[in-house]
């Protein structure tokens, strides 16, 4: 688009020059008495009008062929009725081939170098044939003066496409320079991250390996520090994404203040970053240089939507005794991050073997946990629950137990937060769902009104399917929505997530239970047990055991038992193991428990069975 800009005003400027300089010329004649050339000039001169007319209305290309047209047919009459080759008039050819070029013409260039080439040729064998006899030339002012006029037009042109060199190449290289600037952009973004200005992880790699060579040829050492958020994910669902990116800028711009200028810190991806730090004499140093990072996060952090206390863990690996490659190393600090994870948190923790062993069990027994569903490993148990008042059995709570082939029984404590952190929980979920409801439409042939017990996690609440699981099984065994008895705990109620509060709602909505599971331990706001229609709290069976003679446990349930008599809820304790406690309960206003006193978990048809028989208290 420049570039036809500058065409269309050189056109312009060239074609307002040859009209001016062929009117003087041909005025010139006129008063020297030359009245064919004058003629032909002034009507040249006119003609170029019709060049102007079409460059204004951006037709280019055909003002540039009738501009040259004019003046090669110009030139060509002045030259047979003057002098021939030796005419004043073949110094315009000159400059007809200076517009041509100036006006991007190089086509007509070409075909006008061609033309003056052969009318040079002809006029040559003209004269040398003696067809043609060479006239005298004759000078005098006329001829200086259009001379003069003529020169200064090619002069002027001559000027004019220098200019349009020199811009041409100032624009060329600041073209050039904008490249090499982008150039230097496009790498600078695919080596480092876009939220932090961080190295990423692909320049990570490349500063370890040498940071490693270098450590081979000095016999010091490297440490990779990983570096994980903890409870990342929740101040990022709570306050927002964008809450979440500014924590993670101030969370790099403090560890570049704790880091050395010649470490390098990368953000990896989400909440991970990576320190690689070099030419360290001692471990010690990595310990240190751990320590104060861990320091740095104490202090909390101002966001958009708050101050939010958050820590991190810290895995470290050192080469070379850990490994001398990036895979490796970063493999064996993510290992070592996640053991700090696993034993509180806000710590750093060292690779060692034992973390590495732990960590293949964990992904073989992850393995095996989602294919349990489809090996048929797993199974429920049901304890009975126990109407105080009249010792009958009520309803159940299902426990889900996994029978491995390659492992043996697994407790829950141990597979139960495995599934929650590989998502398989959501599956899992729907299979205790789906077979709960079942046996509970059995049970309820032999008990009307029994109640099934279901524990749901936080993670199945955060998924939508939730509700539409629930109501599947409810329709296809036929199921009074009072039947089920939906227990969460204590965390869950306050959590703000929209998910969570939405299924809750619609938990309310269909009139189904809902029940605080191991309530005492954790905390919850107690306006929202009656805001979601919570209607039973199961106290914990830590309070529950040696009752009796625990004045501090005593002093607890009597608490919980007023809660819910003020809050018109109904209570369970779980956990009862002896006739004492059962009296202490009583005496309390505790509606319901469960225990070893009456049974343990036990599967179906046993379940079924003492239904049949009656509860046979274990002594």
């Amino acid at each position: 688009m420049d570039f036809e800009r500058i065409r269309k005003k050189r056109l312009l400027q060239l074609t307002f020059a040859v009209a001016f300089s062929l009117t003087l010329i041909g005025l010139a004649q006129f008063w020297y008495r030359f009245l064919f050339e004058g003629i032909v000039l002034l009507s040249s001169a006119c003609l170029s009008g019709s060049v102007i007319f079409l460059a204004r209305k951006d037709y280019i290309n055909e003002g540039a062929n009738l501009l040259i047209f004019l003046l090669v047919a110009t030139l060509t009459v002045l030259l047979i009725e003057g002098a021939g080759l030796r005419d004043i008039a073949m110094f315009g050819f000159v400059g007809v081939v200076i517009f041509s070029t100036m006006i991007g013409r190089p086509r007509l260039t070409m075909i006008l170098l061609g033309y003056i080439t052969l009318l040079c040729v002809v006029y040559g064998l003209l004269y040398h044939l003696n067809i043609i006899i060479v006239p005298e030339q004759l000078t005098g002012l006329e001829t200086a003066f259009s001379l003069a006029v003529i020169f200064n037009v090619i002069g002027y042109a001559i000027i004019s496409l220098h200019r349009d060199l020199v811009s041409a190449a100032k624009t060329i290289t600041q073209e050039n320079q904008r490249v090499l600037e982008s150039k230097a952009i496009i790498e600078h973004l695919a080596h480092h991250d876009s939220l932090t200005n961080l190295p990423n992880r692909i320049l990570a790699k490349d500063r370890l390996e040498h940071a490693i060579i270098s450590s081979q040829r000095n016999g010091h050492k490297v440490a990779v520090l990983f570096l994980d958020l903890d409870d990342f994910k929740s101040t990022n669902d709570s306050l927002g994404h964008d809450a979440g990116d500014d924590l993670l800028i101030q969370a790099a711009q403090r560890l570049e203040t704790r880091c050395r200028e010649l470490d390098t810190i990368c953000r990896i991806g989400g909440d991970e970053f990576l320190i690689i730090a070099e030419d360290l004499q001692e471990e010690w140093q990595a310990s240190k240089l751990a320590q104060k990072i861990l320091k740095s996060f104490d202090v909390p952090f101002e966001l958009q939507g708050g101050t939010v206390t958050c820590t991190t863990s810290i895995g470290i690996a050192i080469a070379p005794t850990d490994g001398t490659t990036f895979e490796s190393l970063l493999k064996k600090s993510d290992i070592a991050m996640y053991n700090a994870k696993e034993n509180g948190r806000n710590q750093f923790h060292y690779f060692n073997v034992q973390q590495q062993e732990k960590l293949q069990y964990r992904i073989i027994l992850t393995n095996a946990l989602k294919r349990s569903i489809e090996t048929q490993e797993l199974e429920l148990l049901y304890q009975p629950k126990i109407d105080l008042a009249s010792d009958a059995i009520v309803g159940a709570e299902a426990l889900l137990r996994w029978h491995s082939q390659d492992f043996g029984t697994i407790s829950p404590t141990e597979f139960i937060p495995l599934a929650e952190q590989n998502g398989f929980i959501v599956e899992l979920g729907q299979w205790v769902i789906r077979r709960a409801c079942q046996d509970a439409a059995d049970f309820m042939k032999q008990k009307p009104g029994f109640t099934m017990s279901i524990n749901v996690s936080v993670a199945q609440f955060k998924h939508a399917s939730l509700i539409q699981d629930i109501d599947e099984q409810i329709e296809r065994y036929q199921l009074p929505p009072k039947t089920l008895d939906i227990e969460i705990t204590e965390s869950l109620i306050a959590d703000q997530e929209t998910t969570i509060r939405e299924n809750l709602a619609a938990l309310k909505m269909r009139e189904i239970s809902i029940s605080i599971d191991d309530f005492g331990t954790g905390y919850s706001n107690l306006g929202y047990l009656k805001k979601f229609n919570v209607e039973t709290l199961k106290i914990d069976r830590s309070f529950i055991y040696e009752l009796p003679d625990n004045d501090s446990n005593k002093t607890i349930v009597k608490a919980i038992l007023q809660i819910c008599k003020g809050l018109d809820m109904s209570a369970v304790a779980e956990g009862v193991e002896d006739r004492g406690t059962i009296e202490l309960l009583k005496q309390w206003g505790c509606e319901q428990a469960q225990g070893y006193y009456w049974s343990k978990p036990i599967r179906k048809p046993e379940f079924e069975a003492l239904m049949q028989t009656g509860l046979a208290a274990e002594t």
